[in-house]
């Protein structure tokens, strides 16, 4: 009887264990959404312990949050996050690859309720949940066997930097012209002769689900070489300024395979860049040394998605109207601003608990929370619109 009494509290004890044993969700992709998702987390769990990178949890690339979730079983939770860009996420979701986290170490060294910045990666993660502002079938993972949800929609908006001179508005044309020939003169945009000096684009690198819904829409071709710049800057956001810029370098990052392809891999750093003044700059050719003109005032233009817009507008940049249309959420809602595509949650299979977790995220204290999403996107259920792929006709 003592023997058995004994297996038995052992078995109650390991069940009891293995129920309270930690769990990790990998999640990856969209740097435009990471901010949304980020909140989102924080509203499904407790007791949460929270390190990132970077000053500010919003804007961090990567983040790791351990703490209990809502409807999941078990605990606790290991929730790592790691933002490359939309197109990188669903590649590595769809082969599993590993991801740069913050480690489970460091979180747990900090007590529980409690944000710390400014944390350094250290680990590896497989991915499992992609968050793409794209379709799959836009990526080179088109085949490969992933759900996909769509919970959100994921406005995006073109923003010139602080101080720089005056134009409101910005065409598909205007782009289309900027990303073949690397400048165009700003009497493109005003309609004034007198206006020569040069408008240049800033952007994201190819594997970003902004850049291709960007291309997509304008209807550059998401596939197409562009011609983009790398700003080197002097000062912080607000009150710093941009020195000198040259055309994105071969080699430099995902997709610079040809000059000016490259980009940068999230939008935080686009938005620092707008919020600097661009008075006297030097511009190079894609070398580096080859000068093309100095001491010149620019207009540097960027995409972003709404809150690296919003960081970057803070900072004393300027929202643009697209195609003559402001951005707002009832115009989006409606059909009339179209810069916009859905926000995907791409996953294999799920295992163990994902399924659980997926649901808590993208439900009603998640993502299905209007107050949660905030100005980072909009919830799909409140769309009087839709299309059917990314740059798709917009009907109703």
């Amino acid at each position: 009887m003592k023997s058995i009494v004994k297996y038995s509290v052992l078995a109650l004890a390991i069940a009891g264990a293995q129920q309270a044993a930690a769990e990790d969700f990998v999640l990856t992709g969209s740097t435009a959404f990471r901010s949304a998702t980020h909140a989102a987390l924080q509203a499904i769990m407790t007791n949460e312990t929270v390190s990132h990178t970077g000053a500010t949890l919003s804007s961090a690339n990567q983040a790791t949050f351990k703490g209990t979730i809502a409807g999941v079983s078990g605990g606790p939770h290991y929730v790592y996050c790691s933002w490359s860009g939309s197109a990188t996420g669903v590649i590595a979701a769809a082969a599993g690859s590993n991801v740069t986290v913050i480690t489970q170490a460091n979180v747990d060294s900090f007590a529980a309720n409690t944000i710390n910045a400014n944390q350094v990666t250290g680990g590896n993660k497989a991915a499992r949940f992609a968050f793409s502002d794209v379709y799959k079938e836009s990526t080179t993972a088109a085949s490969a066997s992933l759900t996909d949800s769509r919970p959100a929609v994921i406005p995006f908006r073109f923003v010139k930097n602080r101080l720089s001179p005056a134009f409101t508005n910005v065409t598909a044309q205007h782009v289309r012209s900027l990303w073949n020939n690397n400048q165009v003169q700003r009497a493109l945009f005003t309609g004034n002769s007198a206006d020569t000096d040069p408008v240049f684009c800033i952007g994201r690198d190819n594997g970003s689900g902004t850049r291709i819904t960007v291309l997509a829409e304008t209807k550059y071709g998401i596939n197409n070489l562009v011609q983009q710049w790398k700003v080197t800057t002097t000062g912080s956001a607000g009150s710093g300024s941009a020195t000198s810029a040259q055309i994105w370098a071969i080699g430099d990052g995902v997709g610079s395979t040809a000059e000016g392809n490259g980009g940068y891999s999230s939008g935080s750093n686009i938005a620092t860049i707008l919020g600097m003044e661009s008075a006297t700059v030097d511009t190079f050719e894609a070398n580096g040394t080859t000068a093309i003109d100095t001491d010149i005032p620019v207009t540097i233009l960027g995409y972003l998605g709404l809150s690296d817009a919003s960081t970057a507008i803070t900072n004393g940049a300027t929202g643009l109207t697209y195609d003559g249309v402001a951005y707002s959420p009832t115009a989006v809602y409606e059909g009339s601003y179209t810069l916009w595509g859905y926000l995907h949650l791409y996953y294999p299979s799920p295992v163990g608990s994902e399924t659980a977790f997926r649901t808590s995220l993208v439900g009603a204290s998640g993502l299905g929370n209007a107050t949660v999403l905030g100005s980072n996107g909009l919830r799909t259920v409140d769309m009087a619109c839709a299309r059917g792929s990314d740059g798709g006709i917009v009907g109703r």
